[in-house]
């Protein structure tokens, strides 16, 4: 997340790890889906709670969902605050085409971006890793 170069390289990656045929262009058309997807798994994924006191348990669970997910065990009585995220294979839109949620997520990044907005939206558009409806 360091710079859109670094997520470019990742978003190529990407493409090939899922196998996704697009030109250079339908990409770039793309590539604003994709960083904002990679924030939110980012941020989700080096979260730390400001409470001092919370902070241990918190990254004890997280170990656990690990260790427990590195071995293929069952990780469903965990809340998702403390499972780790990746990227799936609609991280940058739907496949063909962008479905109207991904027009209109889109849309709210470039308006934000065109006025100048810092706020994150992530919190907005999503609760534990689920789009809003």
């Amino acid at each position: 997340m360091e710079s859109d170069e670094a997520v470019w390289a990742l978003y190529e990656r990407w493409c090939k790890a899922f196998k996704k045929q697009r030109d250079h262009a339908e990409m770039a058309r793309r590539f604003k889906l994709f960083k904002y997807h990679a924030k939110h798994v980012h941020t989700h994924n080096t979260y730390v709670p400001a409470d001092p006191k919370k902070v241990a348990y918190y990254r004890r669970k997280r170990r656990q969902a690990k260790l427990l997910l590195s071995k293929g065990e069952d990780v469903s009585h965990f809340k998702d605050r403390y499972l780790p995220m990746e990227l799936d294979h609609l991280a940058d839109g739907s496949d063909p085409f962008l479905s109207e949620f991904d027009k209109d997520l889109l849309k709210e990044i470039e308006e934000r971006e065109a006025h100048g907005a810092v706020k994150d939206a992530t919190a907005e558009l999503f609760a534990y890793g689920k789009p809003r409806p």
